[in-house]
């Protein structure tokens, strides 16, 4: 799962106010956010932040799921 919190990080820290725009506005960036998203859930708990796997019934249907950075054009 430390792929999956490195991958939050990362969205967080290039979409925050200080970060330059080139990074911000970079269209890649909107794509590893739709992955993540499709693909981790974050649980919020008393011990803080948990990311978890989406189960199968999680994820979004085939035609909407993003499987290679190509599909994104594809669709």
């Amino acid at each position: 799962m430390q792929t999956a919190v490195d991958g939050f990080t990362l969205l967080a820290l290039a979409t925050a106010d200080g970060a330059p725009p080139v990074v911000r506005d970079a269209a890649a960036l909107e794509t590893l956010r739709r992955v993540w998203v499709q693909n981790f859930l974050v649980q919020h708990g008393p011990e803080g932040a948990r990311v978890e796997w989406r189960r199968n019934d999680q994820v979004p249907p085939s035609g909407r799921y993003i499987g290679s950075p190509y599909d994104v054009e594809a669709r």
